[in-house]
């Protein structure tokens, strides 16, 4: 028992002889579990902001004091927006990174948001749907890059 004790001794001695000049990192776990949440409620909100929405056509348009089609056009907006985003967004998180571009989309899709929670009529009611889709497509767009990018598969370089 003391021989094995003396190997493990000598052995733990080694061990901080030859890492004494480097770092040693302690993963934190915590924080993984916070970022998987945060990236599952960002990629959770595109459907949200379409499927809650639905159900309250009928007092948007009484709110409005238009009919139940032109606030059927909103969706039409929200979606046209979104899809117009992807043309700057992607393109704008490649080159300032993928944090200020989540930040920027997701607190300017906000505000738009509550302007038209408060705002007036339906003609900026439409402008301020399609600027909520076309926000909102950045912090969409940064989940999916933040998800897919460490697992990419890439062809090993030829020796």
């Amino acid at each position: 028992m003391l021989d094995y004790l003396g190997k493990m001794e000598s052995l733990t001695e080694d061990f901080w002889k030859k890492t004494k000049n480097r770092k040693i990192y302690v993963k934190n776990y915590n924080t993984d579990v916070l970022f998987i949440l945060i990236l599952g409620l960002l990629s959770m909100l595109t459907p949200l902001a379409i499927d809650m929405y639905l159900p309250s056509f009928g007092s948007i348009a009484s709110d409005l004091h238009v009919s139940k089609e032109r606030i059927q056009t909103t969706l039409a907006l929200f979606t046209m927006g979104f899809a117009v985003g992807q043309l700057l967004w992607g393109p704008l998180s490649d080159s300032y990174g993928r944090k200020p571009t989540i930040i920027v989309g997701g607190n300017r899709s906000g505000s738009d948001c509550l302007v038209a929670y408060t705002g007036g009529g339906i003609i900026s009611f439409y402008i301020l749907r399609f600027l909520q889709g076309f926000f909102w497509f950045s912090p969409c767009s940064g989940c999916r890059c933040f998800t897919q990018r460490p697992f990419s598969i890439r062809k090993p370089s030829p020796r």
